[in-house]
């Protein structure tokens, strides 16, 4: 029965996770954006196996809504890279596009 217990635990814990693919879409990022902000501890990832990573749901709400800071707080401005509806990938900075 404790088998059983703990099994159900474990399921519905991993329905409360996104995959880091879906995450990215979701926070408009890269999925390399995210493994930098893995590295940065603003995001913990949870590996299935030796080739998925999930995170928890409530983490990735949490930087939707603005609670977790994902942009350095130093005086150089930082480049993030969103994906655009064509499946491309654009650098942005805190002024706009990055051209060149």
């Amino acid at each position: 029965m404790s088998g059983f217990l703990s099994s159900s635990l474990c399921v519905r814990k991993l329905t409360q996770t996104i995959k880091r693919s879906r995450a990215a879409e979701l926070l408009d990022r890269t999925p390399r954006c995210l493994v930098r902000w893995e590295q940065q501890g603003k995001l913990t990832p949870i590996k299935i196996n030796c080739r998925s990573v999930v995170y928890l749901r409530d983490q990735v709400e949490a930087i939707m809504r603005g609670e977790v800071q994902t942009s350095p707080g130093g005086e150089q401005a930082a480049t993030h890279t969103r994906r655009s509806a064509a499946g491309t990938f654009t650098a942005f900075t805190a002024r706009g596009p990055v051209m060149g």
